[in-house]
C-alpha cells in the first residue's frame, strides 16, 4: 500500500491529469475550488499508477468499474485476475492499497477539532466509549481519529458502507502494536485484521483485510 501527499508540483500533477478516464476528468472539472480538484486528481492518478505497476498496463489503461454494492473494483470483463483496491483520502493526505485474492479497505482522517464526545457516543461501541473516556482530554482526540478510521476500513473493505452501524463494528487489539481484530455486527469474530497505518501530519490511518495470513508493505507514492 501507499501513502501520499497530495501536494505535488504542478508538472506532476499535469502528467497525472493524462491517467485519467474521460468520466474522470469531468468529475475532476467540476470541483469549484482548485485545490480540491488537484487532490482529486492527484489521489485518482496515484491509484491508477498503483494499479498499472501491479497489472502491467498503462496507466489510462486500467479499467475500473463498480460492483454490485458500489465498490470500485477492476472491471471483470477484461479478466485482469484477482486482484483488489480500495483507497481513501482527507485534507492533503491519501491511502491506497491493492491486494490478491482477498478484500481490503483503507480510510485516512484528518485530526480536526469536532464535538468528539457527541461523535464518540454515536459511533464507539460500549467497551470502547467506556475506554475512551478513560484517556486524558489530549489523548482523546487522536485515538478517536484511530478508532474511526479502522472502523471506516473495514466497511469499506467489506463494501457494505456505513449504514452497517459502525457503533456495532468493535476492533479489539491483537498480536503486534497497532494490529486489531474486527468483531463484526453479529457479535462473531469476523476473519478480519485492522493494521493501524502511520500517516504523518496530524492525520489517523487503518487498512483492513480478509483473513490473518497477511503483511502490510508501506511505501510512499509521489
Amino acid at each position: 500500500m501507499a501513502v501520499a501527499d497530495l501536494r505535488l508540483p504542478a508538472q506532476r500533477l499535469a502528467g497525472l491529469v493524462g491517467h485519467l478516464s474521460s468520466p474522470e476528468r469531468l468529475r475532476a472539472d467540476g470541483f469549484h475550488h482548485r485545490a480540491d480538484r488537484e487532490r482529486y486528481v492527484a489521489a485518482r492518478g496515484l491509484l491508477r499508477e498503483l494499479l498499472a505497476a501491479q497489472l502491467g498496463l498503462d496507466a489510462r489503461g486500467v479499467p475500473l468499474a463498480l460492483d454490485e454494492r458500489g465498490k470500485p473494483v477492476l472491471d471483470p470483463a477484461h479478466g485482469l485476475g484477482d486482484l483488489r483496491f480500495n483507497a481513501s483520502r482527507s485534507g492533503e493526505r491519501a491511502l491506497l492499497a491493492c491486494a490478491i485474492g482477498r478484500e481490503v479497505g483503507v480510510d485516512v482522517e484528518r485530526l480536526r477539532p469536532l464535538d468528539l464526545e457527541s461523535l464518540a457516543a454515536r459511533a464507539l461501541s460500549e467497551p470502547e466509549l467506556v475506554a475512551w473516556r478513560g484517556l486524558p482530554a489530549e489523548q482523546r482526540g487522536p485515538a478517536f481519529f484511530a478508532a474511526w478510521a479502522r472502523k471506516e476500513a473495514y466497511v469499506k473493505g467489506r463494501g457494505r458502507g456505513l449504514a452497517m452501524g459502525v457503533e456495532r463494528v468493535e476492533a479489539r487489539p491483537t498480536g503486534p502494536p497497532g494490529h486489531h481484530v474486527v468483531q463484526d455486527p453479529d457479535g462473531n469474530e469476523a476473519p478480519w485484521i485492522v493494521v493501524d497505518v502511520e500517516v504523518t501530519g496530524g492525520y489517523a490511518g487503518a487498512v483492513a483485510a480478509e483473513g490473518d495470513d497477511w503483511a502490510v508493505t508501506v511505501r510512499a507514492a509521489q
